[in-house]
């Protein structure tokens, strides 16, 4: 079983990488509490290997809590047993405030008082330790969410075996030919 944790700065695009990963087929959860994550690896880690390529977690400020350092040790200890792959997303500053500002999206620590960019620089002081934990960083800052998406689907696709899919349709040409047939 394979276990993806996509974590790293907000808007970053890590909700288009969990979206890609769901697409080619893992078990997706967004904003799981640190604490919750060895519990739902171990009640899914039977089922997950028939049904899905294995399970993306997306960890972030939003859940973010006192256990990270705990948590880099439970990854390592759970890394002997399964294949655990961490990727930490990050643009530059101005590309961040960019994307906020596009959006309309309030950053997650910019309640109250904090400016968008003191609430950006918190982020990245918060998740340093998921930053130095990360198997990948990716720089998000010069990618448009297509290139990210293909990066990912390269990324993950690379480290699996080649794999044929057949899709055998059978048909009748009483109501013509179908229409998605080459």
């Amino acid at each position: 079983m394979r276990l993806m944790i996509v974590t790293g700065t907000s808007g970053s695009g890590k909700s288009s990488a969990l979206n890609k990963l769901e697409d080619l087929g893992f078990y997706c959860v967004d904003n799981l509490p640190v604490a919750l994550v060895s519990s739902l690896v171990s009640r899914l880690s039977d089922s997950i290997k028939i049904s899905h390529q294995g399970i993306a977690i997306c960890i972030d400020i939003r859940t973010e809590d006192e256990g990270t350092g705990d948590f880099r040790e439970y990854l390592k200890e759970l890394s002997k047993t399964i294949d655990v792959t961490v990727m930490f997303f990050d643009a530059n500053e101005q590309t961040l405030n960019q994307r906020f500002n596009e959006t309309r999206r309030r950053h997650p620590l910019s309640h109250g008082e904090r400016p968008l960019t003191d609430a950006i620089r918190l982020e990245r002081v918060l998740l340093e330790p998921l930053a130095a934990a990360a198997d990948l960083f990716i720089d998000t800052s010069e990618m448009s969410p297509y290139e990210q998406r293909q990066f990912i689907q390269e990324r993950v696709t690379a480290s699996q075996a080649s794999r044929m899919s057949i899709l055998v349709k059978s048909f009748g040409f009483k109501k013509g030919a179908p229409v998605d047939a080459d």
